[in-house]
C-alpha cells in the first residue's frame, strides 16, 4: 500500500505537555503507517537517498516489497564480464621501478600480479602510488628475489588510498613480485 499521507497529519503538540491516551493512538498510528507503508519510488528524488542517511538496520527485509528487485532490474553484466586493463589506472610506478603483469577488472574488483627486477631493499620500499579509486587500504602477497643466493623470500606489498603503495621486505633482493585483490569506486 502507498501512502501519501498520514492518518493523523495534523497533530500539534506543546513541549512538555501531558499527553491523552487519543494523542498517544494517534502518534502510534502514524508511527504504524510509516513502518507498514511502501513509499512509490516516483516521489523520491535521486539523490534523497543516501548512504548517510540510512543508518545500520533501517531497511529490513520485511520492508523491501518480494517484487522490488527483479533479474531485470539488476545489471549483472559487471559481475560476468572479466576485463583485462592496464595496471597503470590503479597503480603508478616510482621513478626507477618498472613493471610488468596485468590487471583485471571484474565489477568493483581488481586484481592481478606485477613483477619487477628493481633491486629490493630490506623492511619498506615506496615503489608507487595508487589511485583514489582504491577504497581502503589492501595488502597483497609478495615474494623478493636473490638471483646470486638462488633464493626466495617472503614479502607484503601494502595498497594506501589515493597514497602510496610500499611493498615490505625482511630480506634484500634482486627482484619483486606480488599479487593484490583491490576493492575499487568504479
Amino acid at each position: 500500500m502507498a501512502i501519501t499521507t498520514l492518518p493523523y497529519p495534523s497533530m500539534d503538540f506543546t513541549p512538555l505537555d501531558i499527553l491523552t491516551a487519543d494523542e498517544l493512538d494517534q502518534i502510534v498510528a502514524n508511527i504504524d503507517a510509516i513502518n507498514n507503508a511502501s513509499i512509490p519510488t516516483s516521489s523520491i528524488a535521486n539523490s534523497a537517498i543516501t548512504t548517510a542517511k540510512i543508518n545500520d538496520g533501517a531497511i529490513t527485509t520485511n520492508k523491501i516489497d518480494a517484487n522490488a528487485i527483479t533479474q531485470a532490474k539488476v545489471d549483472l553484466a559487471d559481475l560476468t564480464t572479466m576485463t583485462a586493463i592496464s595496471f597503470t589506472d590503479y597503480f603508478t610506478p616510482a621513478t626507477g621501478w618498472t613493471f610488468t603483469g596485468q590487471f583485471y577488472k571484474l565489477g568493483h574488483f581488481v586484481f592481478g600480479t606485477l613483477e619487477s627486477t628493481h633491486a629490493v631493499s630490506i623492511n619498506q620500499n615506496n615503489i608507487g602510488t595508487c589511485s583514489s579509486n582504491i577504497v581502503q587500504n589492501t595488502y597483497g602477497a609478495g615474494r623478493v628475489g636473490d638471483s646470486q643466493a638462488q633464493n626466495s623470500y617472503a614479502g607484503t606489498v601494502l595498497f594506501i588510498p589515493n597514497g602510496q603503495v610500499r611493498f615490505h621486505a625482511a630480506h634484500a633482493g634482486t627482484s619483486l613480485a606480488f599479487t593484490i585483490l583491490l576493492y575499487v569506486s568504479n
